[in-house]
């Protein structure tokens, strides 16, 4: 679609064979449904309908765009300039992939990643990345295919964590260092050990 896309009054549906692309905003109150394809944004999606993701990908490709607060099963970031944004809460059921332009999220919302969802690209989040769903020996990806957590077999495990990730400068005493801020907050959490990865 060149232009905007509107479904209101109406009902938007991708199935499972198909691959859409619209270049202008996405708007409407009208129900769009996703099958396997994958669902190109290049401009502002305003959600005030319903939007299932079933097996789908949403891939935002446009210039500094702001992200729609809605449960994505994939989704990717890959911003032609600039970086993308979010600004209300939003979770990942699937991949993450962050192939180009990090993905900043606003305090204090936070991008939930599901109980299998994975990070792929060379790119990162930054502010809160939340997970609810732990398993013991499970490597959990925050914001970054780099940044994990894997817990132990011990103790009980957290109901959920959260990592807010800050990606600032190397400071003059240490010019190589990492340019990353981590603040992990646990809930839940008694005797329990993790392995993390920053």
């Amino acid at each position: 679609v060149a232009g905007n896309f509107s479904t209101s009054g109406g009902t938007a549906t991708f199935t499972t064979t198909a691959n859409a692309t619209i270049t202008g905003n996405i708007s409407g109150t009208g129900a769009i449904t996703m099958g396997s394809g994958t669902l190109t944004a290049g401009a502002s999606w305003t959600n005030n309908g319903t939007f299932t993701a079933r097996t789908g990908t949403v891939n935002y490709n446009g210039s500094s765009q702001t992200i729609a607060p809605l449960t994505y099963n994939n989704l990717t970031i890959s911003q032609s300039g600039g970086n993308a944004s979010l600004a209300a809460d939003a979770t990942v059921n699937g991949i993450l992939n962050l192939s180009s332009g990090n993905l900043a999220v606003t305090d204090p919302y936070a991008l939930t990643m599901g109980g299998s969802a994975t990070t792929i690209g060379a790119k990162d989040v930054t502010g809160i990345v939340k997970r609810t769903s732990l398993v013991a020996g499970t490597e959990y990806t925050f914001g970054n295919q780099y940044t994990t957590i894997i817990f132990r077999n011990v103790g009980t495990l957290p109901t959920d964590v959260s990592v807010k990730i800050s990606i600032g400068s190397a400071p003059v005493w240490k010019t190589g260092a990492i340019q990353r801020t981590y603040d992990i907050i646990q809930n839940g959490a008694s005797g329990s050990f993790a392995t993390i990865n920053l």
